[in-house]
């Protein structure tokens, strides 16, 4: 069974699920239809032979009300693995119960809080892990927010406390889970331990090396140990297989930024809307000339988060309404730019392993 962070990239895809399937290295792929009519939703699965493309059965209807959607999903891989297995053995239909979520609003919480700011992803993940208490990748997602909170100083030191508590829930409920391996990377980025979060982010991506969060985990922690020969390629494939997240985009833009190559910088950065660029998009957009965009993101990121920013160019802070907190300042302060406070010097903390 392949994981989804896996065989998210092709979401939207045109290709055919044979090919799918045979470059996910994997002999069947199942594939169907949804339908929703009279307050039911209506499902129809087939697998197909990824070495000819046939399909080799079929599971013509399964029904279920939008409320019982999650059981909905234990019954069909049930069905799914009883046509390509035949009988389960009782450890194999547990472990099919047992789904990574069982409150429907919880799950819904989770997919929406992954595209959400910080402290708005923060409430409506406390309030996934209130309805699932067992639903390890709300704990994951949880503790990614907690420490974009702090990075970007929504938040104080007490919350890295709570990030690392998430980050361990989510590891002692499925300790192969790559969203974890992410939040102990920023740890121990966030605690001066760069080396040690790049040998955890590596390890995580030899072992899973197409998981999508594994690739993520690796390219982030490349990019703070100033490798970015290594985090560049590895931040293009994760942009492949999710071309609309926001922050592999920003952070794929701002290294080129950094090696000077402006037209791929700006490549990567333009299908997001002007104020979501961010810091560096804004630094990119004056750099290039493009002082509208520039002025545009200075005043929106004025407006919506504490982030003060010291290293505008003369012109753009006149341009800026003439706040009195811009002044100029060292391109290489990291704090300057949203990327945190200053690291503390602290033995990190223990964690789950």
């Amino acid at each position: 069974m392949v994981s989804y962070s896996r065989v998210r990239r092709f979401k939207g895809s045109s290709e055919e699920a044979a090919e799918i399937g045979r470059q996910l290295g994997v002999e069947a792929v199942i594939e169907g239809t949804v339908r929703v009519a009279s307050g039911h939703v209506h499902v129809n699965v087939h697998g197909v032979d990824t070495r000819n493309g046939y399909t080799s059965w079929a599971i013509d209807r399964i029904e279920s009300t939008p409320e019982r959607l999650l059981n909905m999903e234990a019954q069909l891989a049930e069905a799914a693995a009883q046509r390509v297995r035949g009988q389960l053995t009782a450890g194999e239909r547990e472990l099919i119960a047992k789904s990574r979520a069982t409150n429907a609003e919880a799950y819904d919480l989770v997919l929406r809080a992954r595209g959400a700011d910080p402290l708005l992803a923060i409430e409506m993940l406390s309030r996934a892990v209130q309805l699932d208490p067992e639903f390890a990748d709300a704990y994951g997602w949880l503790s990614l927010a907690q420490l974009t909170a702090y990075e970007q100083r929504l938040a104080g030191p007490d919350i890295i406390r709570k990030a690392i508590s998430n980050a361990n829930q989510t590891l002692s409920k499925d300790p192969n889970a790559s969203i974890a391996i992410r939040a102990l990377m920023r740890i121990h980025h966030i605690s001066g331990q760069e080396v040690e979060g790049l040998l955890t982010a590596r390890g995580a991506l030899e072992k899973s090396p197409e998981d999508l969060d594994a690739i993520a985990a690796a390219a982030e922690a490349y990019f703070w140990n100033g490798l970015f020969d290594r985090a560049i390629p590895l931040y293009e494939k994760a942009l492949a297989g999710e071309p609309a997240n926001m922050e592999f985009r920003r952070q794929l833009s701002r290294m080129h930024l950094y090696l000077g190559r402006h037209k791929d910088a700006l490549q990567v950065i333009s299908p997001l809307p002007v104020r979501q660029a961010g810091i560096f998009g804004m630094m990119l957009y004056a750099e290039t000339g493009q002082m509208e965009k520039a002025v545009e993101i200075a005043r929106g990121e004025s407006q919506t988060t504490s982030i003060r920013i010291r290293c505008l160019p003369s012109g753009l802070r006149a341009r800026c309404c003439g706040r009195p907190h811009w002044s100029q300042g060292n391109l290489g302060n990291r704090a300057a730019f949203g990327g945190g406070p200053a690291r503390q010097e602290r033995k990190p903390e223990v964690l789950h392993p």
